[in-house]
């Protein structure tokens, strides 16, 4: 029952109007908007569909940073796009979430440090990676196209 919520919200959101997000952006004065353009929080089961036309044009007239939500597991491609649709921000945070089971499981399979300090700090390190990778990725110097993002 919840996935086909999440695809009606997600099939609802890639028909975001841009006439409707001015109307939103004028009346409450926001400092930053996060359009519906296809993208959700939490991991796809499938790529989304996203309204880079309504990014661009948002962008372009809005007047106010456009923020992304949903980002963690767009490909690079996907993320080139949205900054090159003039995305302001967008959020990754399911990858780091992923990111420090990740490192969390990889550390207590192996032997793990009795200092919890050292734990912490081997988690710090692996979420490092996870946001400098993606911060040279939305500034144009990531990895060639077709690359996934690490998550």
């Amino acid at each position: 029952k919840g996935n086909r919520l999440l695809s009606l919200v997600v099939a609802l959101a890639v028909d975001g109007e841009f006439e409707h997000s001015m109307e939103f952006i004028g009346r409450t004065g926001i400092d930053a908007y996060a359009p519906a353009i296809g993208t959700a929080h939490g991991q796809y089961s499938a790529a989304p569909q996203i309204n880079y036309p309504l990014v661009r044009e948002l962008a372009a007239k809005a007047g106010v940073p456009i923020v992304i939500h949903g980002g963690s597991g767009l490909s690079d491609d996907s993320f080139r796009e949205l900054v090159a649709c003039g995305a302001a921000k967008i959020n990754i945070s399911t990858a780091l979430k992923m990111g420090y089971v990740s490192a969390l499981e990889r550390i207590f399979a192996a032997e793990p440090p009795q200092n919890p300090l050292v734990i912490d700090t081997m988690v710090e390190e692996e979420l490092s990676a996870i946001v400098r990778r993606h911060m040279e990725l939305f500034s144009g110097r990531g990895k060639e196209a077709g690359e996934r993002v690490p998550s």
